[in-house]
Order: structure tokens, then sequence, then C-alpha cells
């Protein structure tokens, strides 16, 4: 029972590494301070970040609800909603720095 709690704490790690990613990715896009010198493109470093945060944090929330389902847990449970919740509220601060510096 306790290796479906540690992946769903290992997905939640995940999903908060994957929005503080994105962050610091829109607030380096945001304030270009020099960033015309290297030439710097955000389509791969977001595939980067999505293929090392958020893929292995949706596997590891899959098979932690998939091993509690049997006997049900409200801990995983919470913590995969908790998950969705942070990442939903990461998405909003993008989508909030984005519309912040058109204007």
């Amino acid at each position: 029972m306790a290796l479906e709690k540690y992946m769903a704490i290992a997905g939640l790690a995940l999903s908060i590494f994957f929005v503080a990613e994105i962050i610091t990715l829109f607030n380096f896009m945001i304030n270009p301070a020099d960033n015309d010198s290297f030439g710097f493109e955000a389509a791969p470093k977001l595939f980067q970040f999505i293929s090392l945060s958020i893929a292995p944090a949706t596997i590891m929330m899959g098979v932690s609800f998939h091993l509690s389902k049997r006997y049900g847990s409200r801990f995983n449970g919470m913590l995969i909603i908790l998950s969705g919740i942070i990442v939903l509220i990461g998405n909003g601060l993008c989508i909030y720095y984005d519309r912040r510096s058109k204007t």
C-alpha cells in the first residue's frame, strides 16, 4: 500500500516542477534581456519540459490510481486532484503573464 502513495507524491512533485519550469520560461520570454543574441526558441524547450516533468507525472498518477483503485485511498485521490489543480493554476498564471506582457 505504500508504493502508490509514494508514486502519487512523486507525481505531485513533478507537477509542481512543471509549473515552475513553465513560469520560468514565460518570465524569460517576457523580459527579453538580450535574448536575440543567442537565438532562443521556446518550442524545443517546451517539449523538453513536457517530456521531463508532466509526462512522467501523468504516468505516476495513473499507476498510483490503478494500484489504489481496488481498495480506494482518499490520500491518493486528494494528491491526484491537487496535482491537477496546481497544473491548472500554473497555466492560468502563464496566461495572465502573457496578457500582461502584451499591454
